[in-house]
């Protein structure tokens, strides 16, 4: 995705919520202020994952927000009933947060640039929390302080950017969910835009980093803090060198050991009976994949409250060991210069 001087926000309808109910806008605004347009394109484009994609569940059943939104691609006058629509879509779905007030967002993009494709984009946005500033307003000899409220770039709590392109495959989609609580992660994504991720490389590398990071913590002892913390390491490291992940160059690159590259396969084997759609032998690594998923195994080994252990690598210059008159594990460390 490609956000340039050229996107257009063409129309914006801000609907409110009250009470968790409807308010409905009675007409959109039209942006016509160029300098307005590209900030406000800029605004409501930043929090989105351009890497990470989603489609309409069209497999299933047709999702009447996908029927929504076919219709105001195929005639933008449908905009401003749609959007009341969508959002009633919204609010019927068994949520905690609905009934909180705020603001619902439905947007009209031109001109955007995916792949190769130039296209429309429909954008919704559920804001819920606003914050407080002041505004300066200069008069004759001195300043005039007035207080206000607005919607701060990081305060899009969910939302998502709906592709006029690949129609018959659910539409590409980019979305996000700040305030779903845990138990409700998936209420935004697939309860109301009935939407599941594209199965690409992004997807199938998200996958593996994270199911090395769970087969870290569920395969290495509580003393094994330094091969735990080396394994991870070692694996991203591998991954952020090839552009394809091969499993039998995993295997004799960084598992090495028999044992380990029976348990990790089987490992895998299981994951790939939960989730069909994983390719755990072969496949594209994708970079962006990497950079975006967060490491919960940290390269630090904590000791009490005295001293933090910051392994990067090599295993072999740290030791671990217990000392039997002292009572206390110990680490020896070897290096060889000191900065």
């Amino acid at each position: 995705m490609v956000v340039s001087n050229e996107v257009i926000t063409k129309y914006l309808i801000v609907h409110r919520i009250v009470d968790g109910k409807l308010v409905p806008s009675r007409e959109g605004a039209v942006v016509s202020s160029p300098e307005i347009n590209t900030w406000l394109t800029k605004f409501l484009f930043k929090p989105f994952n351009a890497d990470e994609k989603f489609a309409f569940q069209i497999e299933e059943a047709l999702p009447e927000l996908m029927d929504q939104c076919s219709s105001i691609f195929n005639d933008q006058n449908n905009l401003l009933e749609k959007s009341i629509e969508i959002v009633e879509l919204y609010l019927s779905t068994a949520h905690s947060n609905k009934s909180k007030d705020g603001e619902f967002i439905v947007a009209f993009f031109e001109d955007c640039i995916i792949g190769d494709e130039v296209t429309d984009v429909i954008g919704l946005f559920r804001i819920e929390r606003k914050e407080t500033f002041l505004k300066l307003e200069p008069t004759y000899d001195a300043f005039t302080l007035h207080k206000d409220e607005g919607i701060s770039p990081t305060k899009i709590g969910q939302g998502a950017m709906i592709f006029n392109t690949d129609q018959e495959s659910g539409y590409q989609i980019l979305q996000i969910d700040k305030i779903g609580p845990k138990n409700e992660e998936f209420f935004w994504t697939e309860s109301f835009l009935g939407a599941s991720k594209v199965v690409d490389s992004y997807y199938h590398t998200q996958h593996l980093i994270n199911n090395i990071q769970e087969f870290a913590q569920t395969n290495f002892d509580e003393d094994q803090s330094t091969e735990k913390i080396t394994f991870v390491n070692d694996s991203i490291e591998f991954m952020k060198e090839s552009e394809v992940f091969d499993q039998q160059a995993y295997s004799e690159q960084v598992l090495q050991a028999p044992e380990l590259i029976e348990q990790f396969e089987s490992f895998q084997g299981e994951k790939t009976q939960e989730n069909p759609f994983l390719e755990s032998e072969q496949f594209e690594i994708s970079k962006p994949a990497i950079k975006s998923t967060k490491r919960y195994i940290r390269s630090v080994i904590k000791l009490d409250k005295n001293f933090h252990v910051y392994v990067h690598g090599n295993r072999e210059n740290i030791l671990r060991g217990y000392d039997e008159e002292k009572k206390k594990h110990f680490y020896t460390l070897y290096y060889e210069e000191e900065t």
